[in-house]
């Protein structure tokens, strides 16, 4: 039961949108955890570039790394967003309730302003492992383009 979508929808809405607000700094910024994170694993998505580019596939090895640091990604995200929605005095359990809600429905502000796209994407990279994926394979092509 979605917290948004029974009347007590201002109060959540704001909190959402406070930690989504927050989220700037503290997930994408240069020298935030998860944007160190994403970097320092990126080079480990260059297979994933290389492989669809040839055709290769992926090597069985390769993918259970890839499934591990999807695990430490979630794990970064949680302690962060933990954080942030105990900031906007709220739990994570109501606040991740009410995004998997927001997500499921596709719309409200979080999809209708895209200076909330990132986190969006980043919130959905948790549980959709092709999402995470892409976010790392797109970090592995723009480290790629940087170095040639």
């Amino acid at each position: 039961d979605c917290l948004l979508s029974r009347g007590l929808g201002d109060v959540y809405k704001r909190q959402l949108m406070y930690v989504a607000a927050d989220a700037n700094e503290h997930l994408f910024g240069e020298k935030s955890e998860l944007t160190q994170f994403v970097n320092a694993h990126a080079a480990d998505f260059e297979t994933a570039l290389d492989g669809d580019r040839t055709g290769a596939g992926t090597p069985i090895k390769q993918a259970e790394r890839w499934r591990s640091a999807h695990a430490e990604y979630n794990e970064i995200m949680e302690e962060i967003l933990e954080a942030l929605v105990k900031k906007n005095n709220g739990t994570i359990e109501a606040f991740m309730k009410d995004v998997q809600c927001a997500l499921a429905g596709g719309e409200g502000f979080l999809f209708e302003d895209d200076n909330y796209s990132e986190f969006v994407e980043r919130i959905q990279a948790m549980d959709d492992y092709e999402c995470f994926h892409r976010i790392m394979c797109e970090a592995a092509q723009r480290a790629r383009s940087r170095h040639k």
